[in-house]
């Protein structure tokens, strides 16, 4: 990216976008293992969180005619994510003791 630096054609207004985005890299370089992630078979991009928040928010908040408040919404949400992906018994023991 620094070579870009040198190209002439660059405005101004790149050049301080770029100057960002090298700063950025240069921070958070030691965050950004993605090779080590592949090889360990863990997943490096979002396709997984956002298929996530495909089966569990809009399958359900997002249906025809319905509509939610922001807390009523949110226990819906909670409750598919603990049936979905969470230990039932567990949550639903706590909502219990709770309530």
């Amino acid at each position: 990216m620094r070579r870009y630096f040198k190209v002439k054609s660059l405005s101004e207004g790149r050049r301080v976008a770029l100057k960002r985005v090298i700063g950025y890299f240069n921070k958070h370089h030691n965050k950004m293992r993605y090779a080590e992630c592949l090889a360990q078979g863990l997943p490096i991009g979002t396709g997984p969180v956002e298929s996530a928040a495909k089966d569990i928010v809009q399958a359900r908040l997002k249906r025809s005619g319905m509509r939610w408040s922001r807390p009523g919404g949110q226990t819906i949400l909670e409750l598919r994510a603990h049936l979905k992906f969470g230990p039932w018994d567990v949550m639903w023991s706590t909502l219990k003791a709770t309530a």
